[in-house]
């Protein structure tokens, strides 16, 4: 994605691609195995919201990456061990030790990276 193409066209593309084709194929089979058994109001708005603020998320991503170098922005990208500590803390569900593990090597890693920009050890 170079400058010249605007921020908002890859996110809705995206977005507009996985509504379109994805999303009616997983509601039929999700039906077909009876996970999914019934729409009320509050799961539909719940699931516009979540889908609103994933679309919002990747705008906001996508012009960061325009306007700055992709390693800089990578040192702040923590959204996988977020979610997951608050599946663990807010949801209650339990993690295995390779995942302790996996969040720990992804912390490593990026405050190690965080540091060696702080130092100027490299660019």
């Amino acid at each position: 994605m170079g400058k010249s193409l605007h921020y908002i066209i890859s996110p809705t593309c995206l977005g507009l691609s996985t509504t379109i084709f994805v999303f009616p194929l997983l509601l039929a089979v999700l039906s077909l195995r009876g996970y999914v058994t019934a729409y009320n109001t509050s799961n539909v708005c719940l699931l516009f919201l979540v889908g609103f603020f994933g679309w919002a998320a990747q705008i906001a991503l996508s012009k960061a990456l325009q306007l700055e170098k992709a390693a800089r922005l990578a040192a702040v990208n923590f959204d996988t061990v977020l979610l997951l500590l608050i599946d663990v803390f807010y949801f209650g569900e339990s993690i295995s030790v390779i995942e302790v593990i996996g969040i720990a090597l992804i912390m490593l890693t990026v405050l190690g990276i965080a540091t060696l920009k702080i130092l100027h050890v490299v660019n």
